[in-house]
């Protein structure tokens, strides 16, 4: 229809003006190496609207697509933590922006999906239940504009550590008897 058309266009022109703000964040990032500066230029100049797409910023700005996630995440996880903490919206929205990140920016880390997951859960970057609920929603990337294909793709990836949580939870569940 014409409307989806109209909002195509208007998604591939913003895409084009993320990524020179994306740029800018990432130029700042590097030069101040502060968290606390760095969240601040995040939320206050650069007119960027919702916290999920903020999230996908961060990630884009600070992560480099050369090297692995997981031991990034380890590093720059002071970054992620202050901003996501323990917001729902914000836990969502980063495993959305990993879900794009994956796909589109660093597709060595789609090939190692499960170990993202991990990382983002074992260093307590998002909750156990909001990564169950994301494997669980094809549609959640959809607004960063990940199709339904791609997010199948992706949570195939990502079932094993899925699996994992499942044994984990079911070891717990033996521990109570």
């Amino acid at each position: 229809t014409k409307e989806e058309e109209e909002e195509d266009e208007e998604s591939e022109s913003e895409s084009e003006e993320e990524d020179e703000r994306i740029t800018k964040l990432r130029a700042y990032a590097a030069k101040v190496n502060d968290v606390d500066q760095t969240l601040e230029f995040l939320n206050n100049k650069l007119g960027v609207g919702s916290d999920e797409l903020k999230v996908y910023f961060l990630i884009e700005a600070i992560l480099d697509d050369e090297k692995p996630v997981p031991l990034q995440l380890k590093k720059k996880k002071a970054f992620i933590s202050k901003f996501v903490g323990d917001d729902e919206k914000k836990q969502r929205g980063l495993l959305n922006a990993f879900e794009l990140y994956a796909t589109e920016t660093n597709t060595d880390a789609y090939k190692i999906f499960a170990a993202v997951l991990n990382a983002l859960y074992e260093l307590d970057l998002c909750e156990e239940k909001y990564i169950r609920e994301w494997f669980e929603e094809l549609r959640s990337a959809k607004k960063f504009g990940v199709d339904e294909k791609t997010a199948k793709a992706v949570r195939k990836q990502a079932a094993s550590f899925i699996e994992f949580l499942d044994e984990e939870s079911d070891d717990d569940d033996d521990d109570d008897d």
